[in-house]
């Protein structure tokens, strides 16, 4: 499963994160201090990898006229891995626009398109899932007409409300440690809604199992919940709920050979169906 298919992960958090942007000054460490992408210039920058994700985070305005734009990426090195690990998610007004990785039949380059008929600020989030590998990344932005401003004050642009407190296991920085199991409720949306926990491996090759119950159980339901496991940016298992062994039943196995953390990713890309579940160890 490529780490497109999450960034719902870090992406999700920097838009929980996001605050009205106020007189600070832009350093793309945060989405509430994004740097401006040019159209003409776009941006480049390093960004070193981490297991729980690490971001670096941009801004243009989009005229809402639904005109189509283009993000491209590149990456180097163009190593297998990296490319899997590193990418970009565009967001406006809470939506995800639009996804990618660098994977692409050319070596660590790849580019999205999108579109909008809403006016205003997107947040671009460049992400690397590989730990501790750094990455070098340019971002191209072509296909979007310049917004005119007119005279006068330019407004500060807004990528959601006050900062309020991440909920408890919503991201991978705030996931719960796993104790044999824990129940919970994931709302549906197609942009993926996520919980996350955290397990332990001895690193001795062993096979560990990690199971999830999740109602309603249906096929039509299961085949947009997915159940992942994540250690050190790389995907040890990931299946999707009509692989299970019951309606509303789907175990996933992993080894590893490396001792540590494990990163436990429940999604849910239903449109709308909230899950209730249990997962367990």
């Amino acid at each position: 499963m490529n780490w497109f298919l999450r960034i719902g992960a870090g992406l999700l958090l920097a838009l929980g994160v996001a605050a009205t942007a106020v007189a600070a000054t832009p350093d793309g460490k945060s989405a509430a201090t994004a740097l401006p992408l040019s159209l003409s210039a776009g941006a480049s920058g390093t960004l070193t990898g981490n297991a729980a994700g690490s971001y670096a985070y941009y801004t243009f305005d989009y005229p809402g006229d639904g005109s189509v734009g283009t993000l491209t990426i590149n990456v180097s090195p163009a190593e297998p891995t990296l490319e899997n690990a590193v990418g970009a998610t565009l967001y406006q007004a809470g939506l995800t626009l639009a996804t990618m990785n660098a994977v692409s039949p050319t070596p660590g380059t790849n580019a999205v398109t999108f579109s909008s008929s809403t006016k205003g600020p997107v947040l671009v989030v460049v992400y690397n899932y590989d730990q501790g590998a750094t990455a070098s990344y340019r971002l191209a932005l072509s296909g979007v007409t310049p917004v005119s401003t007119g005279p006068g004050p330019t407004p500060t642009p807004s990528f959601g409300p006050s900062p309020t407190p991440l909920p408890t296991g919503a991201t991978p920085q705030t996931a719960i440690p796993l104790n044999k199991s824990a129940s919970g409720a994931l709302p549906g949306n197609t942009a993926g809604s996520f919980a996350y926990y955290t397990v332990q491996y001895p690193g001795d090759g062993s096979v560990q199992t990690i199971t999830l119950s999740f109602s309603p159980g249906g096929a039509d339901v299961g085949t947009a919940v997915t159940l992942s496991a994540f250690q050190n940016g790389v995907t040890l298992a990931s299946l999707n709920g009509t692989h299970g062994t019951a309606p509303g039943v789907l175990p996933i196995s992993y080894s590893s050979t490396t001792k540590g953390t494990v990163l436990i990713q429940i999604a849910n890309y239903n449109p709308s169906p909230t899950i209730s579940y249990t997962i367990s160890q």
